[in-house]
């Protein structure tokens, strides 16, 4: 079908209008429901998030913008993906969504790429939300929201040992855990130094791990994400060494009970359990987890400092993940999917929404205002140097890298068994499609 002349103007001039209108709301010049002309319809929104995490949200946009009606579904988020691709195919697929950022490279047949250049992106969002939603020249979502990690360290506990501070590098790890590992008389572990080792108890282990792997220089995948490289060496001091063995064999070494700091086993409970009980001294969580720690257990006294680092290391970094906004390439109100969305991680709203599900915001005007939340602080510190994974098949490269932290963890594979017979297996997915 051939378009005239003025169908083509009709249409690029709207996605401009759109461009100026999201880049003025963006940096908070105009509010979009002060002007005129915005259109009106329905529009579907699907998030991870309870209802009650977004009504008062959606309600104060819908106090702005009252021709707009939303139709908000919650969708578990292990299971949103696959919900996505069976309500598009039976094109019943919502407007706008939210998901994880590490998905859109998969999806972006779904998706409408953001109708601006990606140099705007980068100068109102952190670096690290590029990662993962800059590709082929285009820019694919707006992010909504951003989680790393950090450290988590029982006061009482290291107080009692005679440890003043936390811990900042992995050799003050190392040392710290010999001192807050105790043992009963008949050598079992009454309690641990610090949760590593093993991924079926500790839920963050693959971050924890492609932290650890991204600060020896290593890597899963080659920047092209077309080549397997998780068997790769490189030369440190004159010594080659393999950074995905060395992070394995590592963080085998607290689980490992018969090593002075090995104090952390596969038949203790989740970490966070384990740690609101206080029978390990340290662990490694995120934003959220603090919140749940005291939920758990109100007197719980601990302090929150950055990742560890390598001592030696000149270049920080630390796992970060980033939420995004998308949507759909089938709405057919995209125009006013597109400014719905503006809105939502607009100054004021993305700060209602930060508020309610307790995450950081990638957006750099908010930057400096979320170092001066106490909760925040260390979060916010290491925003700047985190760094994102854009996984190109999380469904089945997770499992895989999971099973290979927990065969090294409870000693069923070596290092390099396991890396070995992981690089197989992602080659067969990577290189295989």
């Amino acid at each position: 079908m051939n378009l005239s002349k003025t169908a083509l103007v009709a249409i690029f001039g709207g996605m401009a209008l759109i461009v100026i209108i999201f880049l003025l709301q963006l940096s908070g010049v105009i509010d979009i429901f002060k002007t005129k002309n915005i259109p009106r319809g329905t529009l579907t929104l699907w998030a991870s998030e309870p209802e009650e995490i977004w009504k008062p949200i959606l309600e104060k946009v819908k106090g702005q913008l009252p021709g707009v009606k939303i139709n908000f579904v919650s969708k578990p988020e292990d299971t949103l993906r696959q919900e996505l691709i069976e309500a598009f195919a039976s094109q019943q697929g919502p407007d706008i969504w939210i998901m994880p950022s590490e998905l859109v490279r998969r999806d972006k047949d779904k998706i409408l790429p953001l109708p601006f250049a990606p140099e705007t992106f980068r100068n109102n969002y952190i670096d690290t939300a590029e990662d993962e939603l800059i590709f082929d020249s285009q820019v694919w979502g707006l992010p909504i929201s951003f989680n790393t990690l950090a450290l988590y360290s029982n006061t009482d506990m290291l107080n009692s040992a005679g440890i003043a501070k936390a811990p900042s590098d992995w050799d003050e790890i190392k040392e710290a855990t010999k001192f807050l590992t105790k043992r009963d008389d008949r050598g079992r572990i009454t309690q641990s130094g610090i949760a590593l080792g093993p991924a079926s108890n500790i839920p963050l282990a693959k971050e924890i791990f492609l932290s650890l792997l991204w600060q020896q220089g290593g890597d899963v995948l080659s920047p092209d994400e077309k080549t397997v490289i998780i068997q790769e060496g490189i030369e440190i001091e004159r010594d080659r060494i393999i950074p995905a063995q060395t992070t394995l064999s590592f963080l085998s070494e607290f689980s490992n009970p018969s090593l002075t700091h090995g104090g952390w086993l596969s038949t203790f409970k989740d970490s966070e359990e384990e740690f609101s009980k206080e029978r390990v001294a340290m662990i490694i969580g995120d934003e959220k987890t603090q919140n749940r720690l005291l939920e758990k257990n109100p007197r719980l006294n601990f302090r929150i400092t950055r990742f560890p680092q390598l001592r030696s290391t000149n270049k920080e970094v630390v796992f970060g993940k980033t939420k995004a906004i998308l949507i759909s390439k089938s709405s057919k109100n995209q125009e006013l999917a597109w400014l719905y969305a503006s809105t939502l991680v607009s100054y004021d709203f993305s700060q209602d929404y930060l508020s309610a599900t307790f995450s950081l915001s990638p957006r750099r005007d908010l930057f400096n205002l979320q170092r001066q939340d106490d909760k925040l602080k260390t979060f916010a510190d290491q925003m700047l140097i985190a760094r994102s994974w854009p996984n190109p098949d999380p469904a089945r490269i997770n499992p895989i890298l999971e099973n290979m932290i927990d065969s090294v963890g409870i000693g069923r594979q070596t290092p390099s068994q396991a890396v070995t017979q992981v690089h197989q297996k992602l080659k067969l997915i990577i290189e295989g499609k």
